[in-house]
């Protein structure tokens, strides 16, 4: 049977009608924004579909061209560098379909950050490098697996993960200031452990780790910040390969880099892409 006292005094209680109105707003505004996503994805698969079912060049080339308008679309929109990937892979895919091989590189590289284990987008990025006639993607080296395992967990799995086992430290920890025992200062100890190690992965990726780049426009590598420079060597550095980044200069137009081959040099900004 309803208590109607407790629900007058419920009502009668400002804080509380707030909190109900608040999470009632941010229910609506969640429905709806996932709504509209989905709607968006839905629109532009189609797209996709019908452009792998047509039967003409041109209905193919637009198509899919409107597939990426929208999948591009989403990407401004939503934030996908803390989603699960499929958006960038999807990008990644459509670019391939109309031959921009060196952007389809790019987006299966951000695609592979967030699904590092997908053999999916493995495959598709070493097809998309062939294509460029470069060789497959490396993979991490057996030390990388030893002592760095914690990059192979994509950056939105540890961010969800630091602050789950944050906040279960902090709750071990306050129950065993009020009723200590050996198993639950055992429990904070090791939480409090892999918070701390959690923590300090992701300092290393914000603050320490150089930033991938993918060029999608080949060009030599100079000596230094502009063409006056001597190029390093007669091989230019070719779409679709990786480099590191390493600096820009004081107005960002040249970035020094790193290529796969240990190589350094300087290369326009306008060349390249970060991929995260």
């Amino acid at each position: 049977m309803i208590d109607l006292g407790k629900i007058k005094r419920f009502l009668s209680h400002p804080y509380a009608v707030t909190t109900a109105f608040f999470l009632f707003f941010i229910g609506v505004y969640l429905h709806f924004y996932y709504q509209s996503a989905a709607n968006q994805v839905a629109e532009s698969n189609q797209n996709y579909f019908d452009a792998e079912a047509a039967t003409t060049i041109a209905a193919r080339k637009n198509q899919f061209n409107s597939a990426l308008e929208g999948y591009l679309k989403m990407e401004q929109t939503y934030d996908p560098r803390f989603g699960n990937g499929k958006l960038y892979y999807n990008i990644g895919n459509t670019y391939y379909q109309l031959e921009e091989y060196p952007l389809a590189v790019l987006y299966y590289y951000r695609a592979k950050h967030l699904r590092p284990f997908d053999s999916h987008v493995k495959t598709n990025l070493n097809v998309a490098l062939s294509k460029l006639e470069l060789p497959p993607a490396k993979e991490n080296s057996a030390i990388a697996h030893i002592f760095f395992f914690h990059v192979l967990l994509p950056l939105p799995v540890r961010l969800q993960l630091f602050f789950m086992i944050a906040l279960s430290a902090v709750i071990t920890i306050s129950i065993n200031v009020w009723k200590p025992t050996k198993k639950i200062k055992n429990a904070a100890i090791i939480l409090g452990a892999m918070t701390t190690f959690l923590f300090l992965s992701l300092m290393y990726t914000y603050f320490l780790e150089n930033p991938e780049a993918v060029v999608v426009k080949s060009t030599s590598m100079y000596r230094g910040a502009g063409k006056q420079f001597a190029p390093v060597n007669e091989n230019l550095l070719k779409a679709g390969s990786k480099v590191v980044l390493l600096q820009s200069d004081q107005e960002g137009q040249w970035l020094k880099v790193e290529d796969e081959n240990d190589v350094v040099g300087f290369v326009p900004h306008s060349n390249l892409r970060v991929i995260f």
